[in-house]
Parts: C-alpha cells; sequence; structure tokens
C-alpha cells in the first residue's frame, strides 16, 4: 500500500511540474502579446454617471473610508492600458478626502480578486507627491513616490501612509485642482513608466505597445510563486464582494465572464498555431530526453495523429476556434467550441480521435503478420514498430471508459448526463482501477494516464456539485439563458468560497453541457454499440495473429 502512494506521489509531482510549465509558457506568450496603449480618455464624472453594477461595487469601500474620516469628492472614469486584454472597456474609482491631513484616498474594485483596491495619495506643496498601496511590492513599475504595503487591512495601510508623512517637513497642499491632474496623468503616464524602465517595446503599430520578454517572464514567474503560497497558506480575503446582493453578484459575475469570454474569442488563429508548434517541439524534446529520438518520434506521430483526428472531424462538423496544444511528456489536448451539438456528432469526435491511429496500427501489424515484400523496408526500421505498438497503446487506452479520456466522455454523455452523482462515481471508480493497474503491471504509460485523470477528478467533482444545484439540463435555452443559471446556482453558500477564476472555468466547462441536446433513448442504444464495437475489434484483430497460431499449434 506504502509503495503505491509513493509512486502515485512521485508521478503527481512529476506531471504537476509538466503541466505548470505549460501553463507558465502559454500565460508568458499571452503577456507578450497583448497591446498596450496610452489611456487617454480617463475622466472625472459625477457619482451618478457612474454605471449601476460598477456603484454597487465602489460603495463597498464607502464605508471604511467614511469611519477613517474621509469625505467622497468625486468620480473616475479610466479607459485600461491594456488594449486587448479580457475585461470592461472602462474602470471605474471614487476619490475621497481626508480634511485633517489633505490626503486623498483612490477606491477602486479589482473583480479578478472580487475585493476592493484602496490607494492613498498626499500632495506637497512643492509639487511632489507620495502614494501608498494596498499591495505586496512587486517591482512592478516601483518609484521613489509609490510605497506598496502588504497589511492585513486598508486601515492598516492607513496608519502607514500617516507615519510615513509624520517623516517628512514637506507641507500638504490644499489645491484640489492639481490632486485632480495627478490623478488623471497617472495612468496616462502609465506608458512613459514602462518605456523608462524597458518593461515595453514598439509592436509595429503607431501608439502601440507590448510586454518585453524579459519583463514578461519575471511577471510569469512572480504570478507562479504566488499561486504557490496561495496553495500554502491562502490569504484572509475581506469578502467584500460578498456584501453584494446574491442576485446583483450573479449578474456581475456574469457580465465579467461575458467580457472576458468575447475578448478570448477574437484571439488570432495566428498566435494559436504559433503556441500548437512551439509546445510540439517541447514534447518531443522532453520525450527524447527520458528515451531516445526514434521513441519520441513515433509517439509524437500518434499523439499527432490522434489530435489531427479530432480537429479535422470539428471543422467539418462547423466547430469553431479549433487548437491543439501539446503537453510536455504527457500528450495533447484539442479545444473547440460549438453551439447545440447533437450526440451523435459529439460520438463522432471522440472516434474521431483514437480510431485513426488504431485503424493504422491494426492495418501495419496485419502487413507484417502477412510478411508482404513491399512493406518489408518500414518494417525494417526503427520508427515504423514502435510507431505501431504506441499508437495502439496510447489510443486504446483513450478508449478506455474513463473520464477525461475519449472513451469516459462518450460513455459518460451516453449513459451519465442526466445522473450527475453516477458520473463522478464512475469517474472516480475508473481511475482508482487504472492506477492500481498500473502500479500492479509496473506500467510507467498507465500511472502517468492514470495520475493525470487523478487531477482532474477535483473538477469534476466541483461540476457535479454544481449539475446538482442546477437541475437538469434545459433544452431550447440561449446561451446566455444558460450562463445565466450557472451563476444564479453558484451564488449558494455552498459554492462561497469559490474564486472567481474556478467559477469562469466551471461554467465554461458546463456551457456546452446545457446547450447540447440530451441522447434519445436510439442514439443511446447505437452510439454505445458503436463504442463497445470500436472497443472490441481492434483487440480482436490486434490478438487474432497470436490466437491463429496457437490453434495451430494445437
Amino acid at each position: 500500500m506504502l509503495g503505491f502512494i509513493l509512486s502515485v506521489i512521485k508521478y503527481f509531482i512529476i506531471i504537476y511540474v509538466l503541466l505548470w510549465g505549460l501553463l507558465l509558457m502559454l500565460d508568458l506568450w499571452k503577456l507578450t502579446h497583448f497591446s498596450l496603449r496610452r489611456s487617454s480618455s480617463s475622466c472625472i464624472i459625477e457619482r451618478d454617471e457612474v454605471p449601476e453594477d460598477e456603484r454597487i461595487k465602489l460603495e463597498l469601500a464607502e464605508a471604511l473610508l467614511l469611519g477613517l474620516g474621509f469625505v467622497y469628492r468625486f468620480s473616475l472614469r479610466i479607459s485600461p492600458p491594456i488594449f486587448d486584454m479580457p475585461g470592461p472597456d472602462a474602470m471605474y474609482a471614487d476619490i475621497y478626502h481626508h480634511a485633517e491631513s489633505d490626503a486623498y484616498a483612490t477606491a477602486s474594485f479589482q473583480m479578478s480578486k472580487a475585493d476592493n483596491f484602496i490607494g492613498y495619495l498626499s500632495h506637497f506643496t512643492d509639487g511632489s507627491h507620495w502614494e501608498t498601496v494596498h499591495q505586496r511590492n512587486n517591482n512592478f513599475l516601483e518609484t521613489q513616490n509609490v510605497f506598496y504595503e502588504c497589511l492585513p487591512d486598508d486601515a492598516a495601510v492607513w496608519d502607514a501612509h500617516l507615519q510615513r508623512l509624520s517623516t517628512t517637513d514637506s507641507q500638504p497642499s490644499r489645491d484640489e485642482a492639481q490632486v485632480r491632474k495627478i490623478i488623471l496623468a497617472d495612468p496616462v503616464e502609465f506608458i512613459d513608466r514602462m518605456l523608462e524602465r524597458g518593461f515595453i517595446k514598439p509592436s509595429g503599430h503607431e501608439e502601440r505597445w507590448r510586454f518585453t520578454w524579459s519583463f514578461a517572464f519575471r511577471r510569469t514567474f512572480r504570478m507562479w510563486i504566488d499561486i504557490q503560497k496561495k496553495i500554502i497558506r491562502p490569504s484572509q480575503s475581506s469578502n467584500a464582494f460578498e456584501q453584494i446582493a446574491p442576485e446583483k453578484r450573479a449578474t456581475m459575475e456574469k457580465n465579467y465572464f461575458l467580457s472576458h469570454r468575447d475578448t478570448l474569442r477574437k484571439s488570432s488563429s495566428p498566435h494559436k498555431w504559433i503556441i500548437s508548434i512551439v509546445t510540439a517541439v517541447l514534447f518531443l524534446l522532453v520525450i527524447a530526453l527520458y528515451t531516445n529520438w526514434v521513441i519520441s518520434c513515433a509517439i509524437f506521430f500518434v499523439v499527432a495523429l490522434h489530435e489531427g483526428g479530432h480537429r479535422l472531424t470539428t471543422r467539418l462538423l462547423g466547430y469553431q476556434n479549433a487548437s491543439i496544444f501539446f503537453i510536455s511528456g504527457l500528450g495533447a489536448f484539442t479545444v473547440v467550441k460549438k453551439k447545440n451539438n447533437s450526440p451523435l456528432q459529439r460520438l463522432l469526435v471522440y472516434l474521431a480521435g483514437p480510431m485513426p491511429g488504431l485503424i493504422i496500427a491494426v492495418v501495419l501489424y496485419l502487413i507484417a503478420f502477412l510478411s508482404m515484400p513491399m512493406m518489408h523496408w518500414a518494417l525494417e526500421s526503427d520508427v515504423v514498430p514502435m510507431f505501431i505498438l504506441y499508437s495502439f497503446i496510447l489510443n486504446y487506452l483513450n478508449l478506455l471508459p474513463i473520464p477525461p479520456l475519449d472513451g469516459g466522455q462518450i460513455v459518460e454523455m451516453l449513459a451519465f448526463s442526466r445522473f450527475p452523482r453516477m458520473s463522478f462515481v464512475f469517474s472516480l471508480v475508473g481511475c482508482l482501477i487504472l492506477l492500481i493497474s498500473a502500479y500492479y503491471l509496473s506500467g510507467i504509460i498507465l500511472m502517468l494516464f492514470g495520475v493525470l485523470i487523478a487531477l482532474y477528478i477535483p473538477t469534476q467533482w466541483h461540476r457535479t456539485q454544481l449539475r446538482l444545484a442546477i437541475g437538469g439540463n434545459k433544452t431550447e435555452q440561449s446561451e446566455e439563458e444558460v450562463v445565466e443559471q450557472i451563476f444564479n446556482a453558484m451564488q449558494l453558500p455552498r459554492f462561497s468560497k469559490w474564486s472567481l477564476k474556478r467559477r469562469i472555468e466551471i461554467a465554461n466547462a458546463l456551457i456546452p453541457e446545457y446547450m447540447a441536446r440530451q441522447p434519445r433513448t436510439w442514439e443511446i442504444v447505437v452510439g454505445l454499440v458503436v463504442y463497445l464495437l470500436c472497443l472490441a475489434l481492434p483487440t480482436i484483430i490486434f490478438f487474432m495473429p497470436t490466437i491463429m497460431l496457437f490453434m495451430h499449434t494445437n
């Protein structure tokens, strides 16, 4: 038992590192391809000009600031400097004044963190100013007049700002007009500060810039470190967002999700192809590092054929934004989107991955068994036999009825789509069987598959919880109605600890399920028969020569 647990932990660490490496690379790539612009449309606005949803979020900081002695002065509309980053077209902030110290507070709301963002500003008669920001000092645009404070709450940050003011002989200015100029100039000067530090470079378009690779790498790596720290030691949130009524909160989350989704859909296909090529090269290198180039090329051809089958079929059936990403050392996955796809279409897409590789492997194997002279040159090489072996093993493993493998997706769609609990138990039992089999058979590939599937179990559990909260699938709903239904269900107390990122991930996974039509009885029967034939025939044909030889000797 101890040996089994240690073996699972070892492969879990390997897969965890490989997956995080892929995610880091994708984040690095995205960061270097965001387009930046000068935020020239920032302006002072009245309180009632702020949209209702934004006003509700901004007022979450009002009680705190009023308690500290601040008084509301005006509001601000800011256009984000990152042009094509997912998110809203404008950001809003409230500006408060503290009469006793002549300091100002800028209160905004970060939807990605579901919390307030408050900074304190003091302008002096000599023209200088100090800012104190409530966040960890990450050396991102660090300047002499900006101070970062990682303290328990915003009140403690205000105390730190006051303490810092007591150390200077400069006199606070009462010129609010000058303060307005400073606040409006800050987003505009963002690009200049970035250029001075060498963090951005011209993108080739007029008045557009991009992050440099060196800066993007430092930011991405620091972000990864922060995520690990949060996993090990979760930070205490102020839970300001939870003060909003559930109906309003659901609407805000839904709008945030839709704005991100619409922006991400605009991603250019050349960028996706470049990412596919880069991940494919890394895949080859990692496999070759642990084996040799012959095995690496054979496995790469198997995986490329598998994912190519998925992609070609999805294009023929009208799926959108099909992309292939390779996971170094593990495999690959195809990302596709389509509304209202039928069960038989989904069955065809799932089978289009493993079946071409299995058919080719069986045909080449039969040719070798029949000793056809025309194929001797190929079978005498090292790559073709390796291709036959790994094509059969990897594709047949993918046909096993274990989610999220293709076979598991088929069985789940046909047999368990109406039964969330049974679907989860089905996934859990299949994963355990695969892990135990891999341990006793000493199969590295089986163990890698099993651990990779085990990483999917928590997501499967979250989806199951949400599906139970929503209820059965409802047909003939628009996509917006499905999104609204999902985010309304997420406001239940049992989902209160889910981060916004997790909510978006789960919503993305569930939307296709609720948009797709439920299989009819005849489709279930036909689909299961086709799947069982695809599962049985390759095995029978592959072992037919051994059976024939056994019968001949007896």
